[in-house]
């Protein structure tokens, strides 16, 4: 048997899979205990929350399969504004989507840089 050492002819195909499979499903993805609690309870004392990304609008399709979509009120993602954090200007849009200043406004991140 031969091994096959030019997947160049194949690679735009293998990529379109692990891509498309990636947001597919929710099994890449794990929502800790204490998430779905927290959000329901941010979002029954009236705050506005939102998803800010610096992926593409998969973030949809991932936050519906894993049951969290419906305590956002946008998602913003720097594929669809032009604006990758942590370039102020996505902020600047989160802010204006939901209705707020910075002052009133928090950030909760997964990355100290982004």
């Amino acid at each position: 048997m031969q091994l096959e050492t030019d997947l160049s002819p194949r690679f735009p195909r293998i990529f379109e899979e692990l891509y498309e499979g990636y947001a597919a499903t929710p099994d890449y993805y794990a929502v800790f205990d204490d998430v779905v609690p927290v959000l329901a309870d941010l979002k029954s004392k009236g705050a506005t929350l939102g998803v800010i990304t610096n992926s593409d609008e998969r973030t949809c399709s991932i936050l519906e399969a894993l049951k969290l979509h419906s305590y956002f009120s946008f998602v913003l993602t720097s594929y669809g504004c032009g604006f990758e954090k942590p370039d102020a200007m996505i902020f600047q849009e989160a802010l204006r989507r939901g209705g707020h200043t910075p002052e009133v406004s928090c950030h909760v991140g997964d990355d100290v840089i982004r």
